[in-house]
């Protein structure tokens, strides 16, 4: 009597799972498909360099995405390497850039030598709309919906990577909050000169070449104290235990997903697959991203050429900051300019910075002329 009773007692549970509406689904297996190969190898590297611009998607903050093993490493904030920044106004030279911006550089379409940035901070905080928070909200709807089929299926081991899934989401949400805070706060003390850390030497604009691995330059129109605390400094995370035990939960999700995974049925894994790939391709190409936004406060402009037929050439970019001949001479030293032997190449700089004035001046005056004219 007692062996009846033990089985009925576990033979409830079974029936009862097996009533679930889409019971039928969970021996479906027409092929086999690698789930634990894709979700570990494919895509991790353009993720991991796409989340490490800081830069918030509308559309895919909390969707799952694929390596999810290089954000749980906090891999993505580690610097770049190949780059070289030259301060022409203190004629200083270092190949220390951090990762965030390394990223973001390369992630822009530019042109080779004429492109220029400028860093702003604004006073107030952006604002979210109603509509980037509904749009925010479609991964957390998309992993509930991934959820309940795991559960309807009875795919215990679907609804445990489901459940690792979220948690990895959220464990990236908050290690990329923590850096754009550290970002913020940064910028925010550059900007301030109530700051007890804030010296008067530092000048409120300075001008920077930074040259990317691949040969393309950009000018950079900054504080000097964003270019040291911003750019050449990595911001420190400002809850380093916090921060650390949220890598750690990142890797016991990740551990947990690579197991899970594997062992779904078949609907579950491709359900996953699915949502993996096409959020890990949205977030790579930038989908719902301001690039020139970036955290509650900081604005990275392009600023537009002062006429639209600059050639796109170093010595361009070179002539448009207007260097004094010291500066001239570092960036002699630095390979930027050729030497004075060069009597050819610097008639033509000369006479491109002379142009160049004139245009500046002229555009100037025109403004002046126009804002003072009666409306």
């Amino acid at each position: 009597m007692g062996q009846i009773y033990v089985l009925t007692m576990f033979s409830g549970p079974l029936y009862s799972r097996s009533i679930l509406p889409l019971r039928q689904l969970e021996t479906w297996a027409p092929f086999h498909l690698d789930a634990l190969g894709l979700v570990t190898l494919i895509g991790a590297e353009d993720v991991s360099k796409a989340i490490g611009r800081l830069v918030r998607s509308r559309y895919t903050t909390f969707l799952p995405l694929l390596g999810a093993y290089l954000i749980a490493g906090s891999q993505f904030t580690e610097s770049s390497p190949g780059f070289s920044l030259y301060e022409v106004n203190d004629s200083i030279k270092t190949s220390s850039v951090s990762g965030w911006f390394g990223r973001w550089l390369s992630s822009q379409k530019i042109q080779k030598a004429t492109t220029t940035f400028e860093w702003t901070h604004r006073e107030g905080p952006r604002k979210m709309s109603w509509y980037t928070l509904l749009t925010n909200s479609i991964g957390l709807w998309l992993l509930a919906s991934l959820t309940i089929l795991a559960i309807l299926m009875g795919d215990f081991w679907g609804l445990s990577n489901a459940l690792a899934m979220f948690v990895s989401v959220m464990v990236r949400w908050y290690l990329v909050r923590e850096n754009v805070f550290s970002l913020d706060d940064s910028s925010k003390r550059a900007f301030d000169k109530k700051d007890p850390d804030y010296q008067d030497f530092w000048k409120e604009t300075v001008r920077c070449f930074i040259e990317l691995p691949n040969g393309d330059m950009v000018t950079l129109i900054a504080p000097e104290r964003v270019v040291i605390d911003c750019i050449v400094r990595t911001p420190a995370i400002r809850k380093p235990w916090s921060y650390q035990f949220a890598t750690r939960l990142g890797w016991l999700s990740f551990g947990v997903h690579i197991i899970t995974i594997g062992q779904s049925n078949l609907v579950s894994q491709i359900c996953a697959i699915v949502l993996l790939t096409i959020s890990s391709w949205l977030t790579v190409h930038g989908v719902g991203c301001n690039e020139s936004e970036l955290g509650k406060h900081i604005t990275l402009e392009r600023r537009p050429p002062l006429y639209a037929d600059i050639l796109d050439r170093r010595m361009c970019a070179y002539g448009a900051i207007e260097p004094m001949p010291d500066e001239e001479e570092a960036m002699v030293g630095w390979g930027l300019l050729p030497r004075k032997s060069n009597h050819e190449w610097w008639n033509i700089y000369e006479n491109f910075k002379q142009d160049y004035q004139k245009r500046k001046e002229g555009a100037e005056q025109k403004q002046v002329t126009s804002s003072s004219s009666p409306v």
